[in-house]
């Protein structure tokens, strides 16, 4: 997540690349292109400052979200660090049930 980017990766459950694509930071827009692989979903996404906005989101619509540990994905990435790597190795590690989640905190404790 940027201040006017999204890095979006979805895998199907093969493990195949469906959608790999930099969109604006428009999050109607994202629902909009994760709509057609919402049945199994699940989000995920960097812990830092920016990503309330889009866990709260996916939580309201029913999305399951979860938040990771940005350290941890570091170690296991083996690419130069761009945002297109990152979503697809976020992509990897939800689907490989390794995705390192932190505790997220409720919005009533922000």
């Amino acid at each position: 997540l940027h201040a006017r980017t999204i890095a979006v990766c979805v895998l199907d459950r093969g493990g195949v690349t469906r959608v790999e694509r930099t969109i604006p930071r428009d999050l109607d827009r994202l629902l909009a292109l994760l709509a057609p692989f919402r049945d199994g979903l699940t989000v995920g996404v960097e812990a830092s400052g920016e990503g309330h906005w889009l866990t709260d989101r996916c939580h309201a619509e029913g999305i399951p979200c979860r938040v990771g540990n940005p350290q941890r994905i570091r170690r296991v990435a083996h690419l130069a660090k761009t945002d297109r790597h990152d979503a697809a190795l976020l992509a990897r590690l939800l689907r490989g049930g390794l995705f390192p989640a932190v505790w997220e905190c409720p919005p009533h404790l922000r």
